[in-house]
């Protein structure tokens, strides 16, 4: 018997805690009392600029804590590494059961999911995977690479448990690629695959040095990410073991692609998920506007990120009618392409800046106008930002804050974490079931497989103490935790809730409370 991709344990959709406000700092002047932004403020989504070591990464943490613990979907990108480690090390352990953690250093049953899978329509599927790779590698991509590459992705969706990476075994495999072609015209009759049966037989009559010429840069390309073991467990599986829709309905993401993955493989992959993510919240258009829950997506070096199938601009507003927050984070404006700069500056209406360099100062300074001057936005102290909120859908007088250090650690808490997020993976043994169960059939065509099916035993043990589970908790967890027994009905969290009031309007020289209560409401 075969699984499908593992549900995870969401909060009820109506709780309480999918309300709460996130933390961004204190007030400069008066009673220590916290500032935050309000659930439905941030579909406005938030550009977040800031040099390396103004406090910029620990106010994300502090931000993707905020959405754990009230229960929200979550998405974290970190093209770095640091960000998700002091996540895992800081997460409620109540969040176990809804997290996926996709990070090449877990290698016991890594999770995996077949981008073929997004979309019923083999057109869609052609659209998104083709669309980010011509943006990922734009310079070396023209009209006989688009071609080629739509072509061949197309061929593929069609085909049951077909990968992207079948998808350099299908250009240079020519055994592999009739038989696949043949199976495809059977199952499309001679009509529906006239167009692709006419590609191949054009491709086939190159001759190899024809054919070298016209796939080389794809498929070098491609070759060089799919080679890394990591890449090719998350996206060469034949199966999916969690759903994108889970994540945006409560559950947690973390990617981490550090930098020794290499820049094709951590822009591809994470171009790749970013589009996965989209393109499943769109098909929230379909639901009436109070059945889409707030999720957030936190995109640490955003730019690395943003090579998508359609304009940033475009991502940006469909997103926010969707009820997806963004969180675009970098260092300076230099990282953006015009366009991206452009998207982001009219798209992302809540405005948090660290000390900025003066350039970014200067081109920004408009938005704090005429409270603040670039000399303000260039002289903050580490850890303090200025703001321009949206509250309740308006755009708010800008301000200043101090934005809280990072919680302590919890001991042992990464290790519990990452050992309850192999519920969502596939360990080596289920991934080679999957693989024989793909041998090619009499017609050369991989089956659709997914995962065995695991048995759970009658009387669990905790592999950490070796007593007896509790099914309340996340196996593992024998933390002294005040979390207590997983409880969906309330807000994950590790300690008292925070407390938010709007403070007094006092001005000082390059410091400015809110004028206007702040704090959700």
């Amino acid at each position: 018997m075969v699984r499908k991709p593992a549900r995870l344990r969401l909060v009820p959709p109506d709780a309480a805690s999918r309300q709460a406000v996130k933390a961004l700092g204190y007030p400069p002047i008066g009673e220590p009392e916290l500032i935050g932004l309000a659930p439905e403020d941030a579909r406005h989504h938030v550009h977040l600029p800031g040099p390396t070591g103004t406090g910029k990464t620990t106010l994300l943490l502090n931000l993707a804590l905020a959405d754990a613990r009230a229960g929200r979907g979550l998405a974290v990108f970190d093209p770095k590494g640091d960000l998700i480690r002091d996540l895992l090390a800081r997460l409620p352990a109540s969040v176990a059961r809804r997290l996926v953690l996709i990070d090449p250093d877990e290698q016991q049953a890594p999770p995996a999911l077949n981008l073929f899978d997004l979309a019923d329509d083999p057109e869609a599927v052609a659209d998104q995977l083709v669309g980010v790779m011509a943006k990922v590698w734009a310079q070396y991509w023209g009209p006989r690479t688009d071609d080629l590459a739509r072509h061949a992705v197309l061929t593929l969706a069609h085909v049951p448990g077909a990968t992207l990476a079948d998808l350099p075994v299908l250009l240079a495999d020519p055994v592999y690629r009739r038989r696949v072609v043949a199976g495809v015209r059977r199952k499309l009759g001679p009509v529906g695959a006239a167009g692709l049966v006419a590609f191949w037989a054009w491709y086939d009559s190159l001759s190899p040095a024809q054919a070298s010429v016209q796939i080389g840069p794809l498929l070098s390309k491609l070759r060089a990410v799919l080679s890394r073991r990591f890449a090719a467990q998350l996206f060469g599986a034949g199966a999916s073991t969690f759903r994108l829709s889970d994540i945006l309905n409560g559950g947690i993401l973390l990617v981490r692609l550090p930098p020794s993955l290499g820049d094709d493989t951590v822009r591809l992959v994470g171009s790749l998920l970013l589009a996965a993510l989209l393109h499943t919240a769109g098909q929230r258009a379909d639901l009436d506007e109070q059945d889409r829950l707030d999720a957030s997506l936190i995109l640490d070096e955003a730019h690395t990120f943003l090579h998508l199938p359609v304009g940033v601009d475009d991502a940006l507003a469909q997103a926010r009618a969707l009820r997806l927050g963004l969180v675009l984070a970098h260092q300076h404006l230099g990282q953006l392409s015009g366009r991206m700069a452009e998207a982001i500056d009219a798209n992302a209406r809540n405005k948090v800046f660290f000390s900025l360099p003066p350039k970014d100062a200067r081109d920004l300074a408009h938005h704090m106008a005429p409270y603040f001057e670039p000399e303000d936005l260039m002289r903050r102290d580490a850890y303090g930002i200025v703001c321009r909120l949206v509250i309740d859908g308006r755009d708010a007088e800008p301000f200043t804050l101090a934005t809280r250090p990072a919680p302590p650690a919890w001991p042992g808490r990464a290790d519990v974490l990452r050992a309850a997020a192999r519920a969502r993976g596939l360990s080596m043994a289920d991934r080679d079931a999957i693989a024989n169960a793909r041998r090619i059939g009499p017609d050369r065509t991989p089956a659709p497989t997914q995962p065995t099916q695991r048995t759970p035993p009658e009387n669990p043990t905790d592999p950490t103490s070796g007593q007896p589970a509790d099914p309340t908790r996340p196996a593992g967890n024998t933390l002294s935790d005040p979390t207590g027994p997983f409880d969906p009905t309330k807000a994950d969290t590790d300690g008292p809730a925070d407390r938010f009031a709007p403070a007094p309007m006092p001005r000082q020289r390059g410091n400015r409370n809110p004028s206007r209560p702040v704090k959700g409401h």
